[in-house]
């Protein structure tokens, strides 16, 4: 694979995240996922990964940013999953997640 910064943070216009409640919206703003995309995504340095990826060989590589962040909130969430439904949106949110059919 060869490696690219992730320069795309927009989300998708047919994005699960934007067909919720607006009860659901506030609960995912007052969440710690509003502070992980805004505070801490952010700080992942992709560049630091470069070196893992061949430069003239394969096809973009996922963002290496959501990979480590998909890591860490894997970590940090196992515990703490009270509902799977509002976990996989906290990820998604913090990570600043797109839908699927857009990553492809």
């Amino acid at each position: 694979m060869g490696f690219r910064i992730n320069q795309s943070q927009q989300i998708s216009i047919n994005d699960r995240l934007n067909n919720l409640t607006e009860r659901e919206k506030r609960f995912l703003e007052k969440s710690w996922a509003k502070v992980f995309g805004d505070t801490i995504f952010p700080m992942i340095n992709e560049t630091k990964f470069s070196v893992l990826y061949c430069a003239d060989n394969g096809r973009p590589n996922t963002p290496v940013n959501v990979v480590v962040g998909s890591l860490f909130l894997h970590q940090f969430t196992k515990n703490q999953m009270g509902s799977l439904n509002y976990a996989e949106r906290r990820e998604e949110l913090a990570i600043e997640s797109t839908t699927e059919a857009e990553n492809k």
